[in-house]
């Protein structure tokens, strides 16, 4: 992976938006890597736009992988999310 797309999802996280990202590619191509080595560390450095006080990003990974409805894809965020909200 490369700065360009890096630099692309940091633009992205500053837009007023409700929406995801989905990052795609061939079995093997080094995604989760990409992800947890390279994107998430400058993620956790950015400020969450338009927050009244010094807020960062907190990113989360969930699969998809087997999941058939939203209320499963629902489960997975609250439970990802459940230890950094108990804090």
């Amino acid at each position: 992976m490369n700065d360009q797309l890096t630099e692309r999802i940091e633009e992205y996280l500053q837009l007023e938006t409700n929406y995801a990202i989905i990052l795609n590619g061939e079995y093997g191509i080094g995604k989760t890597y990409y992800i947890k080595k390279e994107l998430f560390p400058r993620i956790k450095e950015l400020q969450v736009s338009n927050s009244k006080k010094e807020e960062f990003y907190i990113p989360i990974i969930i699969s998809l992988f087997e999941v058939n409805s939203i209320e499963e894809i629902q489960n997975q965020i609250f439970i990802e999310l459940y230890p950094i909200l108990k804090k």
